[in-house]
């Protein structure tokens, strides 16, 4: 049983350890997860199917279960979910290996396990004994922070890449993700403050505009009205 080989699984996982005919079952007989599993849906094993009894949160092995997610960039519009893409490629070729990242292939799966990362230098952080923790927080797990954040830079960075040119980066390229945690850290910061401020201001220069125009056309209307 799947369950007995490890407690925890993303959807994808499971579904590829099926054959044709059992994805069409678990996509017609959806309520049996509940019998056997249950689902975090949120923090580090958010959206992960879990063994029923089985609590991560107590188990410091459980690290290894812990997810990265990304957006697969090459169809970000329109994502069916998991059972439905698994069982319309039920009868043709599917990607039994979509729930793994090798730093090397585009995967369709965009959740993947730590244990399911396989890219060299994105293991080498994973394995480290000193990015581990032995009590559970409910935002990095097991992880330091510096640690989870690495690892899901270096995977949606490499995943990027990918998608946008077919070819993994050197590991040249991805010196920034190795810096000193506090170096990275204050980098990871920079980073997202700057993209909140460009999407704010993104956001915010087409209201005005469309405001200013609205007010100009009210303005013109009561003209007309009085005239």
């Amino acid at each position: 049983m799947l369950f007995e080989r490890r407690p925890v699984w993303t959807r994808q996982g499971i579904l590829n350890q099926l054959e044709d005919d059992e994805v069409r079952t678990m996509h017609s007989n959806r309520p049996i997860w509940s019998i056997c599993s249950y689902v975090f849906h949120d923090g580090p094993w958010r959206d992960s199917v879990l063994r029923l009894g089985y609590d991560p949160r107590q188990d410091p092995e459980a690290y290894k279960y812990q997810i990265v997610s990304i957006r697969n960039q090459r169809n970000s519009t329109t994502r069916p979910s998991v059972l439905q893409s698994a069982s319309q490629s039920a009868g043709s070729r599917r990607d039994r290996l979509s729930h793994q990242f090798d730093g090397v292939h585009v995967r369709t799966g965009g959740t993947f396990q730590l244990c399911d990362i396989t890219d060299p230098l994105t293991r080498k952080v994973i394995d480290a004994p000193e990015n581990r923790l032995q009590t559970c927080n409910e935002k990095d797990g097991y992880l330091t922070n510096a640690a989870s954040s690495r690892i899901k830079a270096l995977v949606k960075f490499k995943h990027q890449r990918l998608c946008d040119t077919g070819n993994a980066p050197e590991d040249e390229e991805c010196t920034d993700f190795l810096l000193p945690d506090e170096e990275f850290l204050g980098v990871v910061r920079k980073y997202s403050t700057d993209r909140r401020q460009r999407k704010r201001s993104k956001a915010k220069g087409p209201d005005i505009e469309e405001e200013k125009v609205a007010r100009r056309l009210e303005r013109l209307v009561s003209r007309m009205e009085t005239d």
